[in-house]
């Protein structure tokens, strides 16, 4: 989730920030109202959320890199989602600690990723992805230390974590829009 500048609103780019966010909140609603949903079908609707979001996130880093000086992360970050994501979909018995502790990472590296993103090109919503940042670094070194015994409580972290990142990338979408 990198910063979205009023330039990025003006060129397109905030359409893809809105589908992500809602992506984001479908499957935060998923994720909370079917917790035992079998492993096959949890790891099918996650890795389909990751592919998505690593397409959106390729497609806005590289179409922002005149713009943003953290293009590059974005798209690097995109890139790896999609790997994730199709290995993912290709490999669905994989075990559920795996792939709970790479969610976990994910939750962890994207959260850094975006509290550094806030204050290279943060602006006046610097505080707003700062906390989103942290609420992911939080998210992911919960589940991280929790792999299985978490259960119910991972689905539940991950699905609220979906929400919560889903509502604000919907929100800036439509500031971004306005401006």
């Amino acid at each position: 989730m990198a910063i979205i500048r009023s330039n990025e609103a003006a060129s397109g780019v905030w359409g893809l920030v809105a589908l992500q966010g809602a992506l984001a909140v479908l499957f935060g609603f998923a994720a909370l109202f079917w917790p035992g949903a079998t492993l096959v079908t949890l790891v099918n609707l996650a890795a389909t959320f990751v592919v998505a979001w690593g397409v959106v996130e390729v497609v806005r880093g590289l179409s922002s890199s005149e713009r943003s000086a953290t293009w590059w992360l974005t798209a690097v970050f995109g890139a790896l989602m999609l790997v994730l994501g199709v290995y993912l979909l290709r490999h669905t018995d994989v075990a559920l600690q795996t792939f709970i502790t790479l969610l976990g990472f994910t939750l962890v590296v994207r959260g850094v990723l975006d509290v550094f993103a806030s204050y290279v090109d943060g602006g006046r919503e610097r505080m707003l992805w700062t906390v989103s940042g942290a609420a992911g670094v939080v998210a992911g070194v919960v589940t991280l230390l929790q792999p299985v015994k978490s259960g119910i409580a991972f689905i539940w972290i991950v699905g609220l974590y979906a929400l919560f990142v889903g509502a604000l990338w919907l929100t800036a979408s439509v500031r971004s829009r306005q401006v």
